[in-house]
């Protein structure tokens, strides 16, 4: 009974862990959102270099459908409940791309929410001013 109640906060501290899963699964517009005029490929440059800018590493990417591509990333995983993951979304449209940052510590507190936010803003900040030097 006793170790049971010792792995009591244990539980607790998984079931709140952001998963690459649950960021998968995320809807395409959540985060903080960016309109760019640009071409596709250079918002697409512009966006993981603020990425890998500020230590994501790239997982891995995809389309969601015809019109969506997205990115997973993750900064700091590999020690413990440390770390967070960024999804990148881009919706191209005919004429500008619609780009979500999507940030999320892998673990859950207001604070965490905050930075997770500022981060995102921070993002959207790098990239339009990698592409207005262009």
């Amino acid at each position: 009974m006793r170790n049971a109640l010792r792995a009591l906060p244990l539980l607790f501290l998984f079931a709140a862990c952001t998963t690459k899963k649950e960021m998968l699964n995320a809807p395409s517009d959540a985060g903080v959102k960016a309109v760019y005029k640009e071409a596709f490929d250079p918002v697409k440059k512009a966006s993981m270099d603020s990425l890998a800018e500020l230590g994501f590493s790239f997982k891995q990417e995809g389309l969601k459908d015809e019109f969506t591509w997205w990115a997973l990333y993750s900064q700091g995983l590999s020690s413990g409940t440390a770390g967070r993951y960024a999804r990148l979304t881009i919706a191209k449209g005919d004429v500008e791309r619609t780009v979500y940052f999507h940030v999320k510590s892998k673990t859950e507190s207001d604070e965490a929410r905050k930075l997770d936010d500022l981060l995102a803003q921070d993002l959207h900040k790098k990239t339009a001013a990698r592409l207005a030097a262009k």
